[in-house]
C-alpha cells in the first residue's frame, strides 16, 4: 500500500502496554473505515509499538512517542498536534469500531457545519444488554469519544493538559461550546468500549477527584453560558441512549 499524503481523517489513540486491545482497535479501523485515514498512536510503553506490527496498514500508522511517560491528556495532545487531516477523532485503545461509524461521522460533520464537535455513541462491553449512549455532565452532553476539525482543535489547544485523564473530554467539549459551536451525538455511530478492570484502570481512577476539581474550578463560572450554548443546538441531538437492538445503515461513505 502506498503512503497516504493527505488523509481525510486522523484517528488518535494512546497506548501503554496493552498490545491485545490495541490490535483489536487497529483491526477494527482497517476493517471498517473506507475514507482515507491515518492512525496516530501516542505510545508511552517502555517498548513502543511499531507500524510494522500491522503490515497491511503500516503506511497509515505513526507512533508519537510519549516518553518519559506523561499522562493521558498531554500524551494525546502530542498526537493531535501531529495530525495532518481535515478531521480528527480520538478513541481509547480499548475501543472497537463498529460498522461504518467513522465514515458516517465525517459525512455528518460535513453536513452540519454549525456543530463544532460530534460525540460518538458507544456501549460498555460487547454483551447484548448494554445500550449505545452518549454522556452528559453538568447539564451538557459531551464527547467521551469525539470528532472535530483539526483547525478548531488546534485553535482551542485540544485537551486541557493539566487534567491528567478524567475530564479531558469534558474540557474540550466546554471549549467548543464557549467558541460558539454545538456539541451533538452523531446518529448511527457505534463503538464498543472493552474496558478492563486491570491495574492501569485502578491507577487511572485514583486521578478522577483531582481532575474533576481542576475542571470545576476552571469552568464553574462559565457553566450557565455553556448550558445555554448547548441548548441552542439541542434539536440536532437525538436520544442520549439507544437500545442495543436498533439497526442502522452500513453504507455511509465520505
Amino acid at each position: 500500500m502506498s503512503a497516504i499524503t493527505t488523509p481525510l481523517l486522523s484517528i488518535v489513540t494512546g497506548h501503554w502496554d496493552r498490545p491485545g486491545p490495541l490490535d483489536r482497535l487497529v483491526q477494527s479501523i482497517g476493517r471498517t473505515v473506507r475514507c482515507s485515514w491515518e492512525l496516530l498512536i501516542a505510545d508511552c510503553s517502555a517498548v513502543p509499538a511499531t507500524p510494522e506490527r500491522w503490515p497491511e496498514w503500516r503506511d497509515r500508522i505513526r507512533i508519537v512517542r510519549d516518553w518519559p511517560k506523561s499522562t493521558m491528556a498531554p500524551g494525546y495532545n502530542k498526537a493531535f498536534r501531529e495530525a495532518r487531516s481535515e478531521w480528527v477523532c480520538w478513541l481509547n485503545d480499548d475501543v472497537e469500531v463498529v460498522g461504518d461509524t467513522l465514515d458516517r461521522a465525517v459525512r455528518w460533520m460535513v453536513d452540519h457545519p454549525e456543530i463544532g464537535m460530534g460525540a460518538l455513541y458507544y456501549a460498555e462491553g460487547s454483551g447484548p444488554g448494554a445500550p449505545w449512549h452518549v454522556n452528559e455532565a453538568w447539564g451538557v452532553g459531551y464527547a467521551n469519544f469525539g470528532i472535530l476539525r483539526r483547525e478548531l482543535g488546534n485553535l482551542l489547544g485540544w485537551f486541557d493538559p493539566d487534567v491528567s485523564m478524567y475530564g479531558s473530554d469534558n474540557s474540550l467539549t466546554f471549549k467548543v461550546l464557549l467558541a460558539g459551536k454545538g456539541v451533538v451525538g452523531i446518529p448511527g455511530t457505534r463503538l464498543i468500549h472493552h474496558a478492563q478492570a486491570d491495574a492501569q484502570k485502578q491507577r487511572n481512577v485514583t486521578t478522577q477527584p483531582a481532575d474533576h476539581k481542576r475542571l470545576f474550578d476552571r469552568y464553574e463560572v462559565l457553566m450557565p453560558l455553556m448550558r445555554q450554548q448547548y441548548a441552542r443546538f439541542a434539536k440536532a441531538q437525538g436520544p442520549m441512549v439507544v437500545p442495543r437492538t436498533e439497526r442502522w445503515g452500513e453504507d455511509a461513505t465520505c
